[in-house]
């Protein structure tokens, strides 16, 4: 695989995931196959491994043995690019770094990866972007280009004050980055009673219309939350459709 060039590298990735997809190959085999690719410098080879491996830790993974081993796959892949890069933006970087940065951090921080080290980290500025500053949060205290994985990971570790200092601090913010982020971390709340009042609040005048779906597409990875999410969708379904309208809806 390493002989190979970059899109013959895409195409060997694309065929081992069909292979994967229709049968032939099991998960460890994808996980083998598809480990050389991430010796790539090329970011686009070597994330492209990331879905299907979400995919198998989602839907496959049934014992703490096999996630254990899937983290340690994560690992071993990813951690040395991202320790690399280090966890906050250079002046004057190539785009590519700061793309490849949010992608890897984003992506060991998930909490069912969660690399202990990566998780540490992007709390250390998750916590300090929810300190307030002249009555505002400190937003600026985290990485911009990682504030939605720093506040996602406050959020989950935190709980209910992390929930509320975003709440409060939504309708005081103008920028579109800031409240994305914000909104995208606090989809990320497992928590059944602080999903729901999340999801509350993406109903009402704070929260803009076409920024619902950023609050609600959270709650979706375990059959449990899935299962809260399904419960509050059917109840406020009305109050959704008329908020948005049947198409967005």
């Amino acid at each position: 695989v390493g002989t190979l060039t970059d899109a013959e590298q895409l195409a060997y990735a694309d065929a081992v995931r069909a292979g994967f997809q229709h049968g032939d190959l099991d998960a460890g085999d994808y996980l083998a196959a598809t480990k050389p690719l991430t010796a790539s410098k090329t970011r686009e080879v070597f994330t492209a491994p990331m879905g299907t491996f979400n995919w198998i830790l989602d839907n496959e993974a049934t014992t703490d043995a096999q996630r254990a081993r899937l983290r340690q796959w994560a690992t071993d892949a990813y951690l040395p690019k991202l320790k690399a890069l280090g966890y906050r933006k250079k002046a004057g970087e190539p785009d590519n770094d700061t793309i490849t940065r949010t992608t890897l951090a984003g992506f060991l921080a998930d909490k069912d990866i969660g690399v202990p080290e990566v998780r540490a980290e992007l709390l250390k500025q998750g916590d300090a972007a929810l300190k307030t500053k002249d009555g505002r949060l400190d937003l600026d205290a985290a990485d911009s280009d990682m504030l939605a994985s720093a506040l996602g990971v406050a959020v989950e570790e935190r709980g209910a004050p992390a929930v509320d200092a975003l709440m409060a601090e939504v309708p005081k913010t103008s920028d579109p980055a800031k409240r994305n982020a914000m909104l995208i971390a606090l989809g990320d709340t497992s928590d059944p009673a602080l999903a729901n009042k999340v999801r509350d609040f993406a109903l009402g005048k704070d929260v803009k219309v076409g920024e619902m779906a950023m609050v609600l597409r959270g709650g979706r990875q375990s059959e449990a939350t899935r299962s809260e999410l399904w419960k509050w969708f059917t109840a406020n379904y009305d109050k959704i459709v008329a908020r948005t309208g049947s198409f967005a809806g």
